[in-house]
């Protein structure tokens, strides 16, 4: 058995995007059409949403 008795924190860190969507005109790269521009997977947010969902 143990005899600690000392409070713990725990620190979960989460972006923006974890309550928000990505806004994906910010990726976009001057000289590409629409179809080959860059976009925020949103895998990142959904595993970021999750974390806070959990707390």
């Amino acid at each position: 058995m143990s005899n600690y008795s000392g409070g713990g924190c725990i620190l979960y860190i989460a972006s923006d995007l974890s309550v928000t969507a990505p806004n994906q005109r910010l990726y976009k790269k001057e000289g590409l059409s629409n179809e080959k521009h860059p976009l925020k997977n949103v895998t990142y947010s959904v595993i970021k949403s999750g974390l806070i969902g959990l707390t």
